[in-house]
């Protein structure tokens, strides 16, 4: 079908090829290119339509936007002045922001036709989460954490660029068919003039836009992460904002709306979502990174410890509400070994699951198989322990690393070994060298010094620790050089009656699985 964009058509539908309205006589074609096939909607400032690209051979579908406000609007001057200039400002914000992120619709055309203004858009093939919420029901914490991690990339990007949305809410974030979510309608997103924006009039949508943007028509990119906090709260109860909020308490109602669908959540997600929806702007989240901070702090970063009596870092890269996922790296005898894994921890319990993935490397094959493991977060979130089955029973533990802690993993005196350290200053550390030694396994604590400026290392024995497999060997005297970025060290030794020998390290790094 073929539909007229002729306003004053009374029978715009029309046959598939037409060229020009059979009721009308209006022109079918929008710049010779893009042909209306059906009429989408109407909002107060134009209608929307589903087109076709007949320059394209596939006929690629996009969306028609016609500039047609109410005519309230157009019978008051100032009115209408800033409705076109709302109008312009989205295929502009498109033009700028949809070739850099797939996550907003592309601009494919603007143009003015028959005395009336237009702009074409890359079609979104999916639904809104309004839409979605009618249809799939209210969202679990999973999916709340699933929006979070996905729509926050997208916020991040346009706030980078000096823009504020001012108009987040369910009906404006579409989800492709793959679950890619795209955020639409930047009719009335605004540039930053330093740190807010003014129109002197507001704008938004009552319920979801916050108080700076309603009573005084300021914005930040804190108005943002307001209104994104409360579509979040609306998709977990399903219920309007407007109903959410008691203006006399000054205070949100969305925990007793889940209490008393004896729905619970975690004390994780719930403190993220209280500071995204608070009133007062100076105790509301500032940035998109403060968010990201919050809400990946626990199993995310490096673990150091033992896995089935072997030196072993769990490196966490990814967590998503209660799920996490990365490598756990295992130096046994005969290699290092990594594993893919993920797991999933019970905020509640501290209880946490871990499974294997694929094997990422083995120095030998079948050396070594992950199996079932249970374990414990520690209250204070900085341990965790835990048994696993294999080929045979075992346990494991780990500490999460500090910020000036570091792994590395290598070979000593043609053993495998790990260094775990912790950094004092640039040139200063100290920590734990544990090695396969002929006898046994043997940790030894070490002192170390870097010149900063020759990058050269040295490295000395402090004390034998008593985990230790064997007490039969001496670390020396070690100096050796490190790497300009940082991430290798190579040296040799000397422990007499023995014979010179080498060693070498690698640093275990976050960003080689992330």
């Amino acid at each position: 079908m073929s539909y007229c964009l002729n306003l004053n058509c009374p029978k715009p539908q029309n046959l598939p090829g037409a060229t020009f309205c059979s009721t009308c006589g209006t022109k079918m074609l929008l710049k010779d290119r893009y042909r209306a096939t059906d009429f989408l909607g109407a909002g107060g400032m134009g209608r929307n339509f589903l087109a076709i690209d007949e320059d394209t051979p596939s006929k690629k579908r996009c969306v028609i936007k016609q500039f047609s406000p109410h005519p309230d609007i157009v019978s008051n001057p100032t009115a209408f002045e800033k409705a076109v200039e709302l109008f312009n400002r989205e295929a502009a914000m498109l033009d700028r922001l949809g070739d850099e992120s797939a996550q907003i619709p592309r601009l494919l055309a603007y143009l003015e036709q028959d005395k009336r203004l237009y702009f074409v858009q890359e079609f979104i093939d999916g639904q809104n989460l309004l839409k979605e919420l009618e249809e799939k029901g209210i969202y679990k914490e999973a999916q709340i954490y699933q929006l979070l991690n996905d729509l926050l990339p997208v916020l991040k990007f346009i706030h980078e660029r000096d823009v504020i949305h001012r108009d987040i809410k369910p009906e404006n974030i579409m989800r492709r068919q793959n679950g890619q979510l795209v955020l639409i309608d930047f009719g009335i997103s605004k540039e930053l003039s330093g740190t807010v924006s003014s129109l002197g009039t507001t704008v938004g949508t009552l319920g979801y836009a916050p108080p700076e943007q309603m009573t005084y028509g300021v914005a930040y990119p804190a108005s943002d992460i307001y209104a994104l906090g409360v579509t979040c709260i609306h998709l977990m109860t399903n219920v309007c904002p407007d109903k959410l909020f008691n203006p006399q308490e000054n205070r949100w109602l969305w925990r007793n709306v889940l209490a008393s669908n004896n729905i619970d959540i975690s004390q994780q997600l719930e403190n993220i979502l209280e500071k995204m929806l608070k009133t007062d702007l100076g105790e509301r989240y500032k940035s998109v990174d403060e968010i990201v901070k919050d809400l990946n702090p626990i199993m995310v970063g490096i673990w150091y410890g033992e896995f089935d009596n072997a030196p072993a870092s769990l490196t966490i890269t990814d967590q998503l509400g209660n799920s996490f996922s990365g490598v756990l790296t295992v130096q046994y005898s005969k290699g290092l070994s990594r594993i893919e894994i993920k797991g999933n921890l019970d905020h509640k319990t501290n209880n946490l699951n871990i499974k294997e993935i694929r094997v990422l490397s083995e120095p030998e094959r079948g050396v070594w198989v992950l199996g079932k493991n249970k374990g414990q977060l520690s209250s204070n979130k900085k341990q965790i322990s835990g048994t696993g089955e294999g080929y045979s029973s075992y346990s494991w533990s780990f500490s999460k690393a500090g910020e000036n802690d570091e792994i590395w993993y290598g070979e000593f005196e043609n053993y495998p070994a790990t260094l775990f350290i912790h950094r004092h200053s640039d040139e200063y550390f100290d920590g734990t060298l544990a090695a396969f030694h002929s006898n046994g396994l043997t940790y030894v604590a070490i002192q170390g010094n870097v010149n900063i400026k020759t990058n050269q290392v040295t490295i000395q024995e402090d004390s034998m620790l008593p985990q230790s497999r064997s007490f039969d060997w001496t670390l020396g005297k070690n100096r050796g050089i490190m790497s300009l970025d940082g991430k290798k060290m190579i040296g040799k030794g000397h422990a007499p009656p023995l014979k010179p020998y080498w060693w070498s390290f690698s640093k275990e790094d976050m960003n080689s699985f992330s």
